[in-house]
């Protein structure tokens, strides 16, 4: 995958678009591509954990350091996915005829696969030992935890 980069006050962005890769080999190399570039651009920030956010409805990850004790951006630089697979799925489900309780078990159900694969990927890489947290565009707190010995405040 390539990767173009946009700054924006001083933070560098990093996206890609996963055509013709399957979704799991594009998060994988998307979380290679940020332990290997994104992480050491950032290590002197302390931050807590590595928060991944879920955007169905646009079909993107987005992949940055932050810091448990604040909602605001601290990090240096930053990734963004962009999986039309995932868009296509999301919009299959938004396309449906099903109640609105349909529809979020069918979301949950979507962003659990995720979140599955995620951490598939990150224990395969050993990195379970960092904090990751898995967050949605639509909820208020994370949907999983990985590699966490306490809970995020």
């Amino acid at each position: 995958m390539d990767w173009t980069k946009d700054s924006n006050k001083g933070t560098e962005y990093f996206s890609s678009t996963a055509e013709d890769i399957s979704q799991l080999a594009a998060i994988r190399e998307t979380l290679s591509f940020f332990t290997n570039t994104i992480l050491p651009k950032n290590r002197d920030l302390g931050c807590d954990y590595v928060r991944i956010e879920l955007w169905l409805d646009s079909g993107r990850l987005i992949i940055f350091p932050a810091l448990n004790n604040t909602e605001d951006r601290v990090e240096k630089s930053g990734c963004q996915l962009v999986i039309p697979s995932l868009l296509e799925s999301y919009d299959s489900i938004a396309d449906s005829e099903v109640s609105d309780e349909q529809f979020d078990k069918e979301v949950a159900v979507l962003e659990e696969e995720i979140c599955d694969q995620i951490e598939a990927i990150i224990k395969e890489y050993g990195q379970d030992k960092t904090a990751f947290a898995v967050w949605s565009s639509g909820r208020e707190s994370f949907i999983r935890q990985i590699g966490f010995n306490r809970p995020i405040s």
